[in-house]
């Protein structure tokens, strides 16, 4: 709980409405441009448990920062929400791209998007390891686990999608 209050008194209003109104934003558009494109309730289903998701490895790395590694959570730390829904809105949008350009094939199914899903989170899997570890390589102290905590943060998104994605459509 510790982690909570040091946030609440270190962060500035701006930075906590800021921070609020980013992922109500970021869930209410989402979820209307989902709704409008397919209008398919198992991928509604599926944005709004990895948008939860994405919000809980947020909050679970930041309380691992400060618990384990005894890091204060700064303004800095504001990153780590950016990164994780910038990386979730990637890989909803490309599961989404994927199921709106074959929904009204003949061969289309649940599988085929099950398989594309898994061939896009091993790509951006790849590109989120290439990225954070170009980045670590320069850092140093606190900002080399503040990279690597963000990294293996985004490394997780595209994978919960696509457990996600296979739960729902199982």
């Amino acid at each position: 709980m510790e982690i909570f209050t040091t946030v609440w008194k270190d962060w500035t209003m701006y930075q906590k409405s800021s921070l609020l109104l980013m992922g109500i934003c970021i869930f209410i558009i989402l979820i209307s441009c989902i709704y409008i494109i397919t209008r398919n309730r198992r991928l509604i289903i599926h944005a709004i448990a990895s948008i939860l998701c994405s919000a809980i490895f947020t909050v679970g790395t930041m309380v691992i920062l400060h618990v384990v590694f005894d890091e204060r959570i700064s303004y800095i730390y504001m990153l780590i929400p950016l990164v994780v829904f910038l990386v979730d809105i990637i890989s909803l949008s490309m599961n989404l791209g994927y199921y709106t350009s074959t929904r009204n094939k003949k061969s289309f199914s649940p599988i085929s998007v099950k398989k594309e899903l898994l061939r896009d989170s091993l790509q951006l899997s790849i590109f989120i390891i290439l990225l954070f570890s170009a980045i670590s390589v320069f850092m140093g102290g606190a900002l080399f686990t503040f990279v690597i905590a963000m990294g293996a943060t985004a490394l997780l998104i595209p994978w919960t999608n696509y457990l996600l994605l296979y739960w729902i459509y199982r």
